[in-house]
């Protein structure tokens, strides 16, 4: 009985080739064994079958007793040969093998992304915060001073008595012997002498006046004619060398001088000389001296703190900006650690610098205060600039703390 694959052809295919299906050769007949089995050319193809009746192309499979009757390996043949469940066996072990290898693949390619991701944004938001420290420092410490046209103190003072049992008649008394003792320094001196008459005309001690300290220069306001003069003066924190610069430049200006400042800054060096003179002998002239290099060394520390947040902020600009190239991260991962570290030494030496200033300026009001509190003389007292560097401190504290925060959980290689 023929196989189902043998073709059925009509009366009238005629062709010159003999078929004979490779199931009835016989593998122990030699003379088969060499024969080669005969290209599938579908141009032999009966045209007049339908799709269901034309002949499958044979396979060339070797003489084995294992060939099926059909010699084709079809899935039921497949079946019947291993076993269904062989076979769903072969099957799971090629889908578990899949599975096993894709996850691992994936993780190779999130793992850097996600290390990037935290340490760029945690970065980038502490860069942000860096930009106000360097803007407040400047702002504060640069204003009060004749072309600014702005003033945010540190401190503030004004005179409250100015009765003649005031100890305001012995500081005035006190400029016309600083005025005579100036005069006989050199070049610098006023070339006129001053009369008592212009002396009583100085409205450097009227009660009507607020003083407005900072760094480098300090700012005059009659609170009733709401009239302000602002001077750059190098030491803006020493209020008794203010106090006689501004009595001369009001002298030059009462007795008509070319250059009123350079009055008043020779008035200035009279008084330094004299507190030499007399500091070892006088503890209020000691004092003063104190309140002197604190005017000169003050300017200085500040400067530094600004330096410092400045680098601190390009150094962090420019770091982001390396980076936002992930092969760039990939290459400075085993050295965030030292680069982060300096960044935040900066920041670190900024902080202490913008805080040591507070310290000193704190301590300087509260016992200015209490000597002129006790006299009832004058009233002294913090500056809008003082509490806005607070706010600079606290915002660096909170940037130093976020930078050893970030070192310490090292996001980068997690």
């Amino acid at each position: 009985m023929l196989s189902n694959h043998t073709p059925r052809l009509p009366e009238t295919y005629t062709s010159s080739k003999t078929f004979k299906p490779i199931f009835f050769t016989d593998p122990n007949d030699d003379s088969t064994a060499d024969q080669q089995v005969p290209e599938f050319n579908a141009g032999t193809e009966n045209p007049f079958l339908t799709r269901t009746e034309r002949p499958v192309k044979p396979a060339v499979v070797s003489p084995s007793p294992f060939n099926s009757p059909s010699s084709v390996m079809d899935l039921s043949s497949s079946e019947k040969f291993l076993g269904t469940d062989k076979l769903h066996e072969l099957n799971g072990s090629t889908t578990s093998t899949t599975m096993t290898f894709s996850p691992q693949t994936k993780s190779s390619y999130i793992t850097p992304t996600r290390k990037y991701y935290r340490t760029f944004v945690v970065l980038s938001l502490l860069s942000m915060l860096m930009f106000l420290p360097p803007v407040l420092i400047g702002g504060v410490s640069m204003s009060c001073g004749a072309r600014t046209g702005y003033c945010i103190p540190k401190i503030e003072f004004r005179f409250i008595d100015d009765s003649p049992t005031s100890p305001l008649t012995t500081i005035r008394e006190s400029i016309r012997v600083i005025t005579y003792f100036a005069m006989d320094l050199g070049s610098n001196s006023p070339a006129v002498d001053f009369s008592e008459q212009d002396i009583k005309e100085i409205d450097t001690f009227s009660v009507d006046n607020v003083f407005q300290l900072n760094y480098f220069g300090y700012c005059k306001t009659n609170y009733l004619s709401d009239e302000q003069t602002c001077s750059n003066f190098q030491t803006g924190l020493d209020l008794p060398s203010v106090l006689v610069r501004d009595a001369g430049t009001s002298l030059g200006t009462i007795s008509n001088q070319r250059n009123p400042d350079d009055v008043g800054n020779s008035l200035v060096t009279g008084f330094h000389v004299i507190l030499d003179n007399i500091g070892d002998d006088n503890e209020v002239a000691y004092k003063a001296i104190i309140v002197k290099f604190m005017g000169l060394i003050l300017p200085y520390v500040i400067l530094a703190s600004f330096i410092c947040s400045f680098v601190a902020l390009v150094y962090a600009v420019v770091l982001v900006s390396l980076l936002r190239s992930k092969t760039k991260f990939r290459k400075m991962q085993t050295r965030v650690s030292l680069i982060f570290n300096l960044l935040n030494l900066l920041n670190l030496g900024s902080f202490m610098l913008n805080a040591g200033d507070l310290a000193v300026e704190y301590a300087y009001v509260t016992k200015l205060a209490e000597a002129t509190g006790n006299s009832d003389l004058a009233v002294v007292g913090l500056g809008s600039g003082f509490y806005v560097q607070v706010l600079c401190v606290a915002l660096q504290f909170i940037i130093c703390f976020g930078f050893a925060t970030l070192v310490l959980a090292k996001p980068w290689t997690k």
